[in-house]
Parts: structure tokens; sequence; C-alpha cells
């Protein structure tokens, strides 16, 4: 035995403590008591007389988790004739720091095979296991990220559930959240906590709303518009709002925020990883976000088209119904042409009244044909876009042309409502350079929408004018205007009008998205004024064509 307490040599000794390699003598008693420890356990910050002195048993630095795991390990030879093992696992640094260490153990016995020491040493091995579970991690994601794509036919709460409880487990984490914001990105709804955290948290009245100017660190991700990593919790700090009793403790915590475009939907967060968080693991989580979110996008698109499609087949299936009766009552009238009778003239009556009813249903349908059209080119024209396949065949393009036509297709929507169009447009305006069918498709939405918005009896106006460089149309309604806090997000491609996740694709179903996306294209600008009660104005600046333009 005191050949462990000290070497041959001093030589030795010193190749040793500056060895890797930590050797250890422990007595096979409860905690594992140290006989002797090598002064390079000094890279765990102890000194070996914290062990040698009884102030510190071995077991004081094994990872609680897995100190039954080690204690098995080391009961084993006990009920066996061992002569040694090898086992991995985690010990706590003096600063706390959790490593990874692989220890290969010899068991020493008396005569009577009973044993009298464990002769052990230590490796760390913490960079070699965060590889390995990096591999593993990586791999993990790769078949996260299928199995999202394999969820089409989920809800949106198993879609989330989902996305939100690997975030947990990819990044070794305790507790996750998803939140999502409102349109203006000044409040964060709280969409779900994970099991771990549910099950933790001992508040008893649960908020679910919080406005970002009075929400602490995890609303950094919206304000920095980034990932950001909290590694000690504990650490004071201006932006801590602290959190009520009962809520779960921090230790550490990782924010990525989700992104629509240059938009902020959401966060999500996890906390609580033994070791901290890096780079890599807000990484990961945004591949997985990016993920869910799009899948997200992918069932709002199928929820609009199942919208429209159903409000098409409604009245088409009205539309047949009458026409049906009307053919059977037009049969009878025939057949019964030699009789006048007070029967017939009420049927007479009644062969108006559905005459009316069929003309209107009639238009109804070709307006929900020709929304069902227009949103299937929106959706077409998203696919193209993303899949760089989206060309434009620019020409000069007469604007009074455009507008009138657009009118013409609109006036079944307009006459429905006795809405009036108005429009004041110089017959000497200059062409623009444009491309006939996308522009008229700008025209045709921007024009539809302030029907939409502009009550029975009333008027849509159509004011254009030019100067040497542009042309300017503004569609004028008035109607019951959009907030303020709306107007910056009608361009993008999805936009909430309520704070649940239920959101629809308003940017997509109105048009708006596609018009910035066209209008952009052409070198032009595209805005919205507007004021709640008074009507709202979409200005279009677009330049005039000219002569040394080229035409492609």
């Amino acid at each position: 035995m005191s050949r462990f307490r000290k070497f041959p040599n001093e030589e030795l000794t010193n190749i040793i403590n500056s060895s890797p390699a930590i050797i250890f003598l422990w007595k096979p008693e409860d905690g594992w008591p140290v006989e002797f420890v090598s002064d390079n356990i000094l890279q765990f910050g102890y000194d070996a007389n914290e062990f040698l002195s009884g102030k510190l048993k071995y077991s004081d630095i094994i990872h609680p988790q897995d100190l039954d795991r080690v204690k098995e390990e080391f009961s084993k030879p006990k009920k066996s004739d061992s002569q040694g093992f090898t086992i991995d696992y985690r010990v706590l640094t003096k600063s706390n720091e959790i490593r990874w260490v692989h220890e290969r153990t010899i068991v020493r016995r008396d005569a009577d095979g009973n044993i009298t020491n464990y002769e052990g040493v230590v490796f760390d091995i913490t960079e070699r296991k965060n590889a390995e579970n990096e591999v593993k991690l990586n791999y993990d994601l790769l078949r996260s990220l299928l199995t999202l794509n394999d969820m089409t036919y989920s809800s949106l709460q198993e879609i989330t559930n989902f996305a939100r409880e690997e975030a947990v487990r990819l990044t070794n984490s305790n507790l996750g959240y998803l939140a999502f914001t409102n349109a203006d990105e000044t409040v964060l709804t709280m969409h779900s906590w994970s099991k771990a955290a549910m099950n933790e948290c001992e508040i008893k009245e649960k908020r679910f709303v919080y406005p970002l100017k009075t929400t602490g660190l995890w609303g950094e991700p919206i304000r920095q518009r980034r990932t950001v990593i909290t590694n000690n919790y504990s650490e004071p700090s201006s932006l801590k709002k602290g959190y009520p009793s009962g809520h779960v403790e921090l230790r550490n915590h990782i924010g990525v925020p989700i992104f629509d475009g240059e938009r902020i939907v959401g966060v999500v967060g996890v906390g609580n990883k033994d070791g901290g968080y890096n780079d890599y693991d807000g990484l990961k989580l945004t591949l997985l976000i990016k993920g869910m979110w799009k899948l997200i996008q992918k069932k709002h698109i199928e929820e609009a088209l199942y919208k429209y499609s159903t409000d098409f087949s409604k009245s088409n299936s009205e539309l047949k119904s009458l026409a049906k009766i009307r053919t059977d009552i037009s049969e009878k009238q025939e057949n019964d042409s030699q009789y006048i009778s007070y029967s017939q003239r009420l049927q007479n009556e009644m062969m108006d009244s559905i005459e009316a009813e069929y003309n209107k249903i009639l238009n109804k349908t070709l307006m929900k044909s020709e929304k069902l059209g227009r949103l299937i080119e929106s959706l077409t024209f998203l696919s193209k876009e993303q899949a760089g396949k989206l060309h434009y065949c620019f020409q000069p393009v007469d604007v009074k042309e455009i507008i009138n036509s657009s009118i013409m297709n609109l006036i079944l929507i307009a006459d429905e409502n006795n809405i009036s169009i108005l429009d004041n447009i110089p017959e000497n305006l200059p062409p623009i350079k444009a491309d006939r069918d996308k522009f008229s498709n700008v025209m045709i939405n921007l024009i539809e929408n302030s029907i939409k918005h502009t009550n029975q009896n009333g008027a849509v106006k159509i004011v254009a004018s030019s100067d040497n460089e542009n042309v300017y149309i503004d569609i004028i309604d008035y109607g019951k205007g959009i907030p303020p806090t709306i107007i910056p997000h009608l361009f993008q491609s999805i936009y909430q009008v309520d704070d649940s996740l239920s959101r629809r694709y308003e940017g997509i179903e109105s048009g708006l998205y596609i018009c910035k996306k066209v209008i952009d294209s052409h070198n032009g600008t595209i805005w919205i004024e507007s004021e709640v009660g008074k009507g709202t104005t979409a200005h279009i600046s677009i330049p005039v064509f000219q002569e040394k333009d080229n035409i492609k």
C-alpha cells in the first residue's frame, strides 16, 4: 500500500502528475474514502489533501445522476472474483463544471479473497464524449426533421408539441417552451411548456400573455433579433425582470427567434442544460424550428385552399339544385301550356323568384371561383419564386388599359354590394415598363381588397398621375380602415389577425404579399396609408418606360 503514497523517485512522480491520467487508491468503504490521489487531480480544481484529509470522499464529486450506476459497478467484485472493471461517468469539478471520465480499476484482495483496495486510473474524456454526443445529436436532428416532414396530416398542436420536446432533447436540456408573437411583435403569447417544465412549475395561476416591454431575458431574442445564450442565470443582469415564486428555477437558457421572412413570429427556448449552451445548440434549434414553421405554413395554405374550395363547392351545389328546380318547373309549364290557371300564375311567380335567386347564386359562385383561382395563382407564384423559376417579361404597358380591364374583372363583386368604382385616369399617361400579366394581377388584387373593405352603397376611387420618371396610382376606399400596428405587416406572406397560433394566410389571401414582390421586381414602390374609421389608400409608384430600356 505504501507504494501508492510515494513513488520510487521524484522523476516518476513528476511524470505521473503531469500526465492526463489521475491515479487513485480507494478504500472499499461507503463513499470510497481516498488513501492516495495524484496531484494532477488539480485539473478538476481539487487539491489532493482535500481527499487525503477525509474532507472529501470520492463519491462527493460523482455526478448525482451517475452515482447509483457507479455504486453498482463497484459492488460487483464483492459478489464475484472479478479482478477489475472499466466505467464511464460524470464528475463535478470544484467550480461545478461537469466532466466525463473513463475509469479503469483493479481490485486488490488479501489471501482470503477479501477486497482491500481499489486501484484506479481516471482519464478526462469530456471532449471525446462531447464529440460522440454531437454525432448522435446530428443523427437525431436529421431524424427529427424527417419526422416533421412526414407530419403533414398531424394537427398544429401535435406538430408544435413534437418540435418543442425535440428541442429539449436535441440540446440535452431539462425544459423548453414555445411562444408566438402578435402582429407588431409587442406581445408574446405562451403556446406551450415542455412536460418536465409543467411538472416542476408550482405557480398556481400561470400567465400566458407577456407584453414584450416588461418581459425579461427570455424576450431578448425578439429585441435583439438573434439567438441569445445565458449560461449563468444567477448572475445579476439589468435585463432580468425576475420570476414569480414557484417558477421553475433556471440555471441557464437559450432562446431562438422564429422568423418568417424579416418578421419574428415566435420564440423557442430551452433551459437547464448540464454544462451550458453554445452556438451549435442555437443552430440545431434554428434548423428544427424552421422545419416546424414551414410545416405550419403548409398547413395554413391547405386550410386556405380548403376554405375557398369548400365555399365554392357549396355555392356550386346550391346552383345545381336551383337549376334542377327551374328545369322541372319549365318542363311542367310546357306540358300544361294549354291550361291557364291560378296555379300556373303561382308557378310563374315562383319561377321569377327562383330565377332571381339562381342569378344571385351564380354570381356568388363565379366570385368564389375567381377567389379560389387567385389563391391558387398566388400559391403558384410562391412555389415558382421559392424554386427560382419565376420569370418576368417586361414591355411597354398602358396603365389606363390595365386599370379598365381590372375594373371589368371585378364588376360582379362590386355590383353585388352596390359599390361604385370611380376612376380618374389621364389619357396622356406615359406607358410603364412592366410584365403585363403580373401587373394586371397587382391591380386586380388591390382593387378587390378595396371593394371588400368598403361598406354597401359605398365607392372605390382610382387615381393616377405621372412625372418624368414614375407613374403614380392610388386605390382609395372609405371603409373601416386598418389599425396602424397591422400596416407594417400587411405585405408579409402571413400575418396575424389575432393572438393565437391559428392564424390565416391573410397576406396570401389578400394578395398583398404577391403585390409587394411584383412591384419590387418592377423597381417600383408600394405602400399603404390608412385611418381607422375613415378608409385606406394603396399607393403604387412604378417607373415610366424609357426608350433606352431593354425589353426582355
